[in-house]
């Protein structure tokens, strides 16, 4: 008894969205790949400018003026308040990063037999 004949599939299509010879995509720094990810931001450059000028004014201050221990203890505190609420903005913005990879992640599988499928039936899909 003979094996019934199983269909086969026909070639996969030409490819034709292959990038052009001598055009390579520019290589990331880690700096650029963080900007390009969402994870630094311009409010991060300024909350370190105000965090850094907070505590050169009071190291100045302390220098060439006559501050009572109340005043630096106070611009100690403000600069403090500033810096936590600096980290607490920095760690929702890292959560948010955790969270949409493991959205990603998790949506892997699908994606990837979505384009299989799409390349096997030529783009119909």
């Amino acid at each position: 008894m003979a094996e019934p004949a199983r269909p086969t599939l026909p070639p996969p299509p030409a490819n034709s969205a292959q990038v052009p010879p001598g055009i390579e995509p520019p290589l990331l720094t880690p700096a650029q790949a963080a900007v390009q990810a969402g994870l630094l931001k311009p409010y991060d450059a300024v909350m370190a400018a105000v965090i850094f000028c907070c505590w050169l004014f009071a190291a100045m201050w302390k220098l060439l003026g006559t501050p009572t221990p109340m005043d630096m203890i106070a611009l100690a505190l403000a600069n403090i308040v500033f810096t936590q609420f600096w980290l607490i903005s920095l760690v929702y913005r890292c959560a948010w990063f955790v969270l949409q990879t493991r959205a990603d992640i998790n949506l892997l599988p699908f994606e990837s037999a979505r384009l299989a499928a799409n390349f096997m039936t030529g783009g119909r899909v």
